[in-house]
């Protein structure tokens, strides 16, 4: 070969492209499992805001209990201060003994110390739910539910997004089997290139070059094949996952159902014992007036109002949280939280 001086023009550029042709379909399988992958991520996002929901709705359903409970004691406290100022009166002109006054005044300092507790008890629930919420403080008020839950559905849908994922799942692992089965098969590849050349004492030159790569996969000690043993076995794993989950799901429905059919049969009960309660306070109560009833028995029947009151209140929370509970076990958020977006989204 000639000693040729180095020359400074001496240059050259250009282009390659290297295309996989997806005879085999193993890009379009590992597509399709990572698309499937995306879909069970979405649906684990989903579920944890079910999970989240009903972790808020059983704190906010503890808070209306404690409000109703609040209530029927601050009316038990009115009746008996009332009671008391009647019961002064008598042991004045000695209708009545001291003995009942004092009575009164003891249950009166009882339920003053009970909403005294309640109070402790909603500092507690508010702090748990502010935490839930990522907040400093929930200082929202809270406002009882008057009316009971609307009749169930019958229909018991799995449309629950743990499901769905488990079933995005194993659409991903049978993709992933067909992906590593595709690795046995031949692949097909187009290449092409383009260079621009310029050397020692000669002109600017363009090379163009195309071609087609074949490739067949022979012998690589048995790793294609444990590779798709690997995807069959995780998809079988996915399958028997998704089959549990359902019967599982099956079965929270199942139990939130007579959950929700226990609540609702407690509610009415302590519906028709409030009426009772409150016909009974009401004669009791004259009586007292009359003199012709003891203290004692007058707070009996004062604390056994303030007991059916707090029950009723108790039990309609108790339906409305089994009632949160069947929605999300159906993988539908509380009733309260569906409505307030629906409310966001009218115009």
């Amino acid at each position: 070969m000639r000693n040729l001086v180095f020359d400074d023009n001496q240059i050259g550029f250009g282009l390659s492209a290297h295309v996989p042709i997806d005879v085999n379909g193993r890009i379009g399988a590992r597509v399709k499992a990572a698309r499937h992958e995306e879909v069970a991520s979405d649906k684990d996002v989903s579920a944890v805001r079910l999970v989240l929901f009903q972790s808020a709705s059983r704190l906010y359903r503890g808070l209306e209990r404690v409000l109703g409970r609040r209530s029927a004691l601050t009316n038990q406290a009115e009746s008996l201060e009332a009671h008391e100022k009647v019961a002064e009166t008598a042991i004045r002109v000695g209708r009545a003994a001291r003995v009942e006054g004092l009575r009164l005044r003891a249950e009166l300092q009882g339920v003053r110390s009970r909403l005294a507790e309640l109070d402790g008890v909603e500092t507690e629930l508010r702090a748990r739910l502010a935490a839930l919420m990522g907040a400093p403080r929930f200082e929202a008020s809270i406002e009882t539910s008057k009316d009971p839950p609307a009749a169930m559905e019958a229909a018991e849908s799995l449309a629950r997004p743990d499901v769905e994922a488990a079933e995005a799942r194993v659409g991903a692992a049978g993709a992933s089997v067909r992906a590593a089965r595709a690795e046995r098969l031949p692949a097909l590849n187009v290449a092409a290139g383009w260079e621009r050349n310029r050397g020692y004492g000669t002109d600017s030159a363009s090379t163009w070059q195309i071609g087609i790569l074949a490739q067949m996969p022979l012998w690589d000690g048995g790793g294609r094949g444990d590779a798709v043993a690997r995807a069959q076995a995780r998809e079988r794993a996915a399958a028997h996952r998704l089959e549990a989950l359902e019967d599982l799901s099956r079965a929270e429905i199942a139990a939130a159902r007579g959950k929700w059919e226990a609540a609702k049969a407690s509610y009415e009960a302590t519906s028709s014992g409030l009426v009772a309660a409150e016909e009974t306070a009401r004669i009791q109560t004259a009586r007292f007036a009359a003199g012709r009833l003891s203290a004692a028995d007058l707070v009996d029947a004062e604390s056994a109002l303030a007991s059916a009151r707090s029950d009723l209140s108790t039990t309609l929370a108790d339906w409305w949280e089994a009632d949160d509970a069947f929605r999300v076990a159906r993988g539908l958020p509380p009733a309260d939280y569906e409505t307030e977006s629906n409310l966001e989204k009218t115009p």
